[in-house]
């Protein structure tokens, strides 16, 4: 009786694997990281002597590591050839599931603290301040609309609500995601105060956005 073995890689295969993998992790690291990084050497920690200065540093650096996450979060289904030749897509797919809630808690935190940022400045009530920062600017309108929506995508991938939809319909939705990211970029560099106060972050991150946008497509694979 004949049994199936596993397929064992060579030392210099095995080798070179392994470091492929750690080189792709490490960039994935320092793509979160870079940005903050960053932020903390313009001296946006040095003076958090008070409620205003410690909220402004929450939504700038909810606003950086959020942004970092979800061009991550795209990047692991984008089908990036030689990413995709050292995980599989199964394990890549696996990793974007698990970094779809975080990433909305990130973002979700970067929303409540530059409302709450935008009412300490101009001494409004919470609700005001929503309605003014998120219904007064264009940009900001839309990417209002691009966190709900990617809500709405979050929601739908949770285990009991992916039961009461049809394929086709979860598959729709989740496209979602895509449009929402696409709403969000305009107000990131229209109001970004990190961005406009340095210039090689909006190339960094304009660059982010191009590779991912050259690459990504919507794979019917990611629903689990």
């Amino acid at each position: 009786m004949s049994s199936t073995r596993p397929i064992l890689l060579g030392s210099a295969k095995q080798r070179k694997l392994e470091r492929s993998t750690e080189g792709i992790q490490l960039l994935g690291a320092a793509s979160v990281l870079i940005p903050l990084l960053a932020l903390l050497a313009d001296g946006a920690a040095a003076n958090l002597n008070s409620l205003e200065t410690v909220t402004s540093f929450v939504t700038r650096a909810s606003a950086l590591i959020g942004t970092s996450l979800l061009l991550l979060h795209l990047v692991l289904v984008a089908r990036v050839p030689w990413i995709e030749a050292v995980f599989g897509l199964d394990k890549l797919t696996g990793a974007h599931k698990k970094l779809g809630k975080p990433l909305v808690y990130i973002l979700g935190v970067h929303a409540a603290s530059s409302i709450y940022f935008y009412a300490l400045q101009n001494g409004e009530e919470i609700l005001k301040a929503a309605v003014d920062l998120d219904g007064g600017y264009f940009e900001m309108v839309i990417a209002a609309i691009g966190f709900a929506l990617m809500i709405v995508v979050t929601v739908s991938s949770i285990a009991a609500a992916r039961r009461m939809l049809s394929y086709e319909v979860w598959y729709l939705i989740h496209l979602l995601s895509y449009f929402a990211v696409l709403l969000a970029i305009p107000h990131q560099f229209a109001f970004g105060s990190t961005f406009l106060a340095q210039p090689w972050m909006t190339t960094y991150f304009g660059a982010l956005y191009i590779f991912c946008l050259l690459y990504t497509s919507p794979s019917p694979r990611d629903r689990g």
